[in-house]
């Protein structure tokens, strides 16, 4: 907003009779390269092997996987995500804290970060692509276990939902659940997602 406004005021005064013919005079801005902002990749897993689908049912609206961060501030996640017929709910996503303890599991209690993006499932393809859920806005700190939290705001079935892509590999790194609350922590599987600060 402060940007537009600056942008209008400058192109009013270059408009004026003032400036009209002092073009040695006019004001030059120069604004940084778009695309810069919350583009340093910090943590990842990427190896697309299975899928998990988020919405098809009571106890698959929400969807976690656990890392442990190294210390930085977060700005956006990404998960591998498509659609699966026409889900027609909307998808947030969150960073909660880690319970403690082997394997442990999300704290709802404890919510780190709130993504401000709101995806609406049906906006997705049905191939699968990096999907970026925006301003988490939070400081990790180095050694610290986190979940990353896909939530559905509703379910259909076996035929209409989000799927995400998850790896094999993982050992008790997932977790799904139907409030929030009381959560199924899987023994396989690691969601797939990316980090990025600034």
């Amino acid at each position: 907003m402060k940007k537009t406004l600056l942008l209008i005021v400058v192109f009013v005064l270059l408009a004026s009779p003032v400036w009209a013919g002092r073009a040695a005079d006019r004001l030059l801005m120069v604004w940084p390269a778009s695309g810069t902002a919350c583009s340093t990749l910090q943590q990842s897993n990427t190896n697309a092997e299975n899928n998990k689908a988020l919405g098809d049912v009571a106890v698959n609206l929400y969807w976690a996987g656990k890392f442990t961060a190294t210390a930085y501030n977060v700005c956006k996640v990404e998960f591998y995500l498509k659609k699966v017929g026409n889900p027609n709910f909307n998808v947030n996503a969150y960073i909660y804290g880690h319970t403690g303890g082997t394997p442990g599991e999300p704290d709802e209690t404890n919510v780190i970060a709130t993504s401000t993006t709101t995806l609406v499932g049906d906006s997705l393809t049905t191939s699968y692509a990096w999907t970026p859920f925006e301003n988490p806005d939070a400081a990790l700190s180095n050694g610290v276990t986190y979940w990353l939290v896909l939530k559905a705001s509703g379910y259909h079935n076996s035929s209409n939902y989000v799927s995400i892509s998850i790896d094999s590999v993982g050992s008790y790194q997932m977790a799904n659940s139907s409030d929030g609350a009381t959560w199924t922590v899987n023994s396989a599987y690691i969601i797939n997602y990316r980090t990025y600060s600034d």
